[in-house]
């Protein structure tokens, strides 16, 4: 507990943290195992799309989880969201056809 309470203090310090990001990922059993893999997604993204309301979603294939996460930004830089990608590799391959 102690590991993940120094991951989201870090994050805290160096993006901020919307309530939404609380909520759902610190606080949600289910994501909280992405915490460790926030900070490089945003540093060493694949790929980055702006949404129409200016957040910005950070794509990065963490090779110990074997696929991809997204992890979204409010358009100041706060974390929104991070969740499993399943469908940016389907994405990916679509648009290279």
């Amino acid at each position: 507990m102690a590991e993940k309470a120094g991951i989201v203090q870090r994050l805290k310090e160096r993006f901020g943290l919307t309530p939404y990001f609380e909520d759902n990922v610190v606080n949600n059993p289910a994501r909280e195992h992405l915490l460790p893999y926030v900070e490089a997604a945003i540093d060493e993204a694949e790929a980055r799309e702006v949404q129409e309301d200016s957040k910005v979603r950070h794509f990065w294939y963490v090779e110990e989880l074997g696929y991809h996460i997204r992890v979204i930004t409010t358009g100041e830089g706060r974390l929104f969201n991070a969740h499993e990608d399943s469908n940016y590799t389907r994405k990916q391959r679509r648009r290279k056809q």
